[in-house]
């Protein structure tokens, strides 16, 4: 395919700034969310969902699944919050100042992106970090409106498979809060939102943190679960 791949990532450099830009000239207001402006179809891509919490093994995860051939891209929610500190910003005051113009904002880096790649990319397996289900889950848990991102989100197009990672044990990183009571919220949020959306059955993966024996699944344990739980490869028609 064309997307150049890096070796850490999985996605090339190239690729998160021709999407930023898209993101960037891409308002929630130009969306009309009429019921006459809907698609007749949604495209369903071949994309996979790595969903969870902070401190659930999407990231790490997703690095075994590249090591294992196949194509990832990473949390752009991270990218954009990790390039805002670096030009001094305080996220956490950014939260506080605005709270809904800040999920929002969140919403289209995650969802915006997919929403590029669709008309070359649907037809290729690729592994999405964090994307913008797990936006709406912030804003959900946050109690927040987000029916028109997710009315968006219905009609844009459809994951083959989310996989929503049950949590591990917190790691502190500098930029994660540890807040039990919140992760718990989010994670019910995260299950909803998937229910909301229609993914269900077949094409919703619950990946465990641990055997039935209690034991802390591998990466490479979570990695093959996910593997196995594959859907076939459709054809799809890019819109």
């Amino acid at each position: 395919m064309g997307i150049s791949l890096a070796a850490n990532s999985g996605v090339s450099c190239a690729v998160l700034r021709s999407s930023h830009i898209l993101i960037s000239q891409t308002m929630m207001q130009q969306h009309d969310t009429s019921p006459t402006s809907r698609p007749l179809l949604t495209p369903v891509t071949n994309w996979i969902a790595l969903s969870g919490v902070s401190c659930s093994g999407k990231t790490s995860t997703g690095l075994e699944l590249v090591r294992l051939g196949y194509e990832r891209i990473p949390e752009t929610m991270r990218v954009w919050m990790d390039g805002l500190k670096s030009q001094g910003a305080e996220i956490s005051e950014l939260k506080k100042a605005d709270p809904l113009s800040f999920r929002r904002d969140l919403f289209e880096v995650a969802h915006g992106i997919g929403e590029s790649l669709v008309p070359r990319y649907a037809n290729e397996r690729m592994f999405f970090t964090r994307p913008g289900i797990d936006a709406l889950a912030f804003m959900k848990a946050d109690g927040l409106p987000y029916e028109l991102e997710r009315e968006r989100m219905s009609r844009s197009f459809r994951f083959s498979l989310v996989c929503v990672f049950d949590p591990l044990p917190f790691v502190p990183d500098g930029t994660r809060v540890n807040n039990p009571e919140y992760r718990i919220r989010l994670h019910e949020a995260l299950l909803q939102v998937c229910d909301e959306l229609g993914y269900s059955g077949t094409s919703l993966l619950r990946v465990p943190a641990y055997s039935p024996d209690g034991a802390t699944l591998t990466i490479e344990d979570r990695a093959k679960l996910i593997v196995d739980g594959l859907p076939k490869m459709a054809n799809v028609e890019a819109p």
